[in-house]
């Protein structure tokens, strides 16, 4: 619990750590990048409402993967 607090102090109420690491490796590189970002957990207050393994998280998984696959095919057409 202790990481929860530290970010509510800071008042942080969202944070993607994959995003950072995916964007500086792109610029680093000098190619382009995309992210899709899912929400699985929620942390209000103090307790950590895990919601990863629910079918509505899963299914919208499924979906924004189909949606990126979908995408990069375009991409790769055009």
């Amino acid at each position: 619990m202790g990481a929860i607090l530290h970010h509510s102090e800071a008042d942080v109420s969202i944070f993607a750590m994959e995003a950072a690491a995916i964007f500086a490796v792109a610029r680093v590189r000098g190619v382009r990048a995309a992210l899709i970002v899912t929400v699985s957990d929620e942390l209000f207050g103090h307790e950590w409402n895990v919601g990863f393994w629910h079918d509505v998280y899963l299914v919208s998984l499924v979906c924004a993967a189909d949606a990126a696959m979908d995408a990069a095919q375009r991409f790769l057409q055009a």
